[in-house]
């Protein structure tokens, strides 16, 4: 296996990431600002919002400074230059586990938000109105898949022993990335295949939750169109203005997701071309980080 090992990629990323930090950390907590003091008019629909905005800047500052993850292609596997790795020593394989349950709660609580504005909606007519009961057996769901995907995925690492035996047989050109970064974590799915359902589970997971709030999405319209004749204007405008922000934000947690998880599981199945494909990947990540800091 040939690794792909650009030098100047660790720093590339490290200034990337500080940059989309810094602005995030200003940018949600602007928005946290506005939904506590400049949004009575959303009752208590606002303490959502809240519990949305405060997931997300626990993601973005999570990755942009505890962990800044440096990935090695194509091997599956990769290693952190943050502040848990450099300060505290802690390896990329619990990082990462840290990383999968923070953004599978910012997915349900963009969920959680997204069905709770759906349900302000239908009530206008009450049709399609849930139960309490079926209301939070869909949250819980969400949670439930958080849990699991963490567990597989913690449990889905291999020894260090592994690891080393691994490298020389396979990768000998990491070895000298390994000792200057011990948080190096590799992952084989012949040695522990509780990797692969782990990666299955993140590419599924998103794609389920992005099929329902489409379904929302496709019943929200239909409503809000249907009563423009019967309701005010500023209400209208307002609850399609929330119904973008909150759709925006789950397109953008679903393309972190989505994309790199392909690639993974290209990476496990030993697909072709992978090398080039995650070669075009780096780009579109780093033009991403930009994008989201904006």
């Amino acid at each position: 296996m040939k690794v792909d090992l650009h030098p100047q990629l660790p720093a590339v990323l490290t200034v990337l990431l500080d940059i989309s930090g810094t602005v995030d950390i200003c940018t949600n907590s602007l928005v946290v600002y506005l939904i506590i003091f400049k949004s009575p008019a959303l009752k208590s629909f606002r303490y959502y919002l809240l519990y949305s905005q405060l997931n997300t800047a626990v993601v973005d500052v999570y990755l942009a400074f505890l962990m800044k993850p440096v990935p090695i292609f194509p091997a599956m596997g990769g290693y952190t230059t943050g502040i848990l790795a450099t300060w505290f020593g802690i390896s990329s394989h619990v990082q990462m586990t840290i990383m999968i349950f923070n953004m599978g709660m910012q997915a349900v609580a963009i969920f959680q938000t997204f069905l709770a504005k759906h349900q302000a909606i239908v009530s206008i007519d009450r049709r399609r109105v849930l139960r309490k009961l079926f209301y939070w057996g869909l949250v819980g769901i969400g949670y439930f898949l958080t849990i699991v995907t963490i567990v597989l995925y913690y449990l889905g690492d291999i020894s260090k022993e592994q690891q080393v035996e691994y490298i020389r047989k396979n990768i000998p050109e990491l070895e000298q990335i390994l000792m200057s970064h011990p948080s190096l974590d590799i992952y084989d799915r012949n040695a522990n295949p509780l990797i692969l359902y782990a990666c299955c589970m993140l590419f599924f997971g998103p794609v389920l939750g992005f099929t329902s709030v489409s379904v929302l999405s496709f019943d929200i319209i239909l409503i809000l169109r249907r009563h423009k004749s019967v309701s005010s204007n500023r209400n209208i405008k307002q609850h399609r203005d929330i119904f973008r922000s909150i759709f925006a934000q789950f397109l953008v947690i679903s393309f972190c997701f989505l994309p790199p998880t392909t690639v993974i599981i290209f990476i496990i199945f030993e697909v072709p071309n992978t090398q080039e494909l995650m070669s075009q990947k780096k780009i579109l990540s780093a033009k991403h980080f930009e994008d989201h800091g904006i």
